[in-house]
């Protein structure tokens, strides 16, 4: 497999030059591209089995983010390792289906996106997957291996001091049937999807163990009773105002160099980027996924069903779950719809009766959503009036149906996009009022 590895990727190879060679002007090969033929060239031919059958199938398995930051040349050094380590994976699988990795992760992916079993043959036919018995029993193995995570992770032993973080949403799916029937037919169920979040170690040792305890809770509940809300504890510190104030110049800089004028000096001191505040050291979550949910409604007894779902997965008893403080992170629905099951069962002497250890908190995705919809509702204007100029008249410029605000998840680029738009706006105008017309 080694050798067919490198005849592949050296025939691919051969037409790298020729494409660089017309953009050059000396007609000579690009400094760039030698690099890249020889990052590739690292291949021993005294030593036919430097390839791993892992590297051969797979390769690196790279983010989104780092596959955009390279450049044309290396990502077309990223395609030829794929299609030649796919070839063989494929010619490995036809000559022996024991080695299935690629074909057992395609099989799997694609019957979770309901590909047809017709299909998912005619591709099985051409080794690109493993056949449809062998992806469910693919997920069988792996739903075992998920519940025993599930119990690991909520187990009393392993998370004493503090248990994960529940973080759960509503979804509506549907279950597509392709060759329907008077007894099979396509149906919608309402459910919910979460995961369990567990906290790092190493966050969770500069804590004190006595305040993450469900009675430290309590008494914090209680003393919020008797708290005054001053004003100044709303308003913005000076340094915040400032830096504020930062993050508006350094944008009104970014649209002026983006749209509006050409900055001949390299060396002048416009800041795009305003400076960081407390940064945070982005690390991979350690994430447990939950099984699907199904619940009867967005109520009350619905995030009651909920509840039931999460102790059976935890295999934790009752009054082991309702014992210790836990977090639970969801939308607004979510947490009022817990606060109504707690009022509901008030008074009540038993911690899985009353839910007091449950804390309800707002995702920050649910929360940036909802000031993103405030705030493009509240200038979304009248769209039955042709003379209102309000964010409607925008929506309906670019092609977007005004009739209904588009969905919350767009949102964030939508909040953005009028924040470029009116700084761009704001500097034309005063362009025009003074006579200054720059470099477009």
């Amino acid at each position: 497999m080694p050798f067919l590895y490198n005849l592949i990727k050296d025939r691919m190879m051969a037409s790298l030059p020729v494409l660089e060679i017309d953009n050059g002007v000396d007609g000579t090969v690009p400094q760039d591209v030698i690099s890249v033929r020889a990052s590739m060239d690292t291949s021993d031919p005294n030593n036919p089995d430097e390839f791993s059958e892992d590297e051969l199938e797979f390769g690196d398995i790279k983010s989104l983010e780092s596959v955009q930051k390279k450049s044309r040349l290396e990502k077309r050094q990223d395609q030829i390792h794929a299609v030649a380590s796919r070839v063989c994976s494929i010619i490995q699988f036809v000559a022996n289906q024991r080695v299935n990795g690629l074909q057992l992760l395609n099989s799997v992916v694609f019957l979770a996106c309901g590909l047809s079993e017709r299909m998912n043959s005619y591709l099985h036919f051409l080794g690109l997957t493993s056949s449809r018995k062998t992806a469910q029993v693919a997920l069988t193995s792996l739903s075992r291996h998920a519940e025993k995570c599930i119990i690991q992770k909520s187990s009393l032993s392993s998370n004493h001091l503090f248990a994960p973080i529940i973080c759960i949403d509503n979804v509506d799916f549907q279950e597509t049937i392709h060759s329907k029937s008077t007894e099979k037919q396509s149906r919608m169920f309402h459910g919910t999807w979460g995961y369990l979040h567990s906290i790092k170690p190493a966050f969770l040792a500069n804590i004190n163990p006595d305040d993450p305890t469900l009675r430290s809770y309590r008494e914090a509940i209680s003393q919020s009773a008797n708290m005054v809300i001053r004003p100044s504890m709303l308003i913005q510190s000076k340094d915040e105002n400032l830096q504020f104030e930062l993050v508006l110049k350094c944008q009104i800089d970014q649209v002026m160099l983006d749209y509006m004028v050409i900055d001949s000096d390299k060396r002048s001191c416009i800041t795009r980027h305003p400076s960081p505040i407390e940064p945070i050291l982005a690390e991979v979550p350690d994430i447990t996924m939950l099984k699907l949910m199904i619940a009867s409604d967005n109520s009350a007894e619905g995030i009651s069903e909920v509840f039931e779902g999460i102790i059976q997965q935890t295999d934790l008893k009752k009054d082991e779950f309702f014992d210790r403080l836990q977090v639970v992170e969801g939308d607004l629905g979510t947490c009022m719809y817990i606060e109504s099951l707690c009022a509901l069962r008030k008074p009540s002497s038993y911690a899985q009766e009353s839910l007091a250890n449950v804390l309800p908190i707002l995702g920050a995705a649910h929360v940036m959503w909802n000031i993103a919809q405030a705030i493009f509702l509240a200038h979304f204007g009248d769209n039955h009036d042709s003379e209102d100029l309000c964010a409607w008249h925008t929506l309906s410029a670019l092609g977007i149906p005004s009739e209904r605000p588009t969905v919350k998840n767009d949102f964030n680029l939508m909040i953005g996009g009028y924040g470029m738009r009116t700084s761009y706006w704001r500097r034309e105008d005063q362009n025009e009022r003074s006579g200054y017309t720059g470099h477009h």
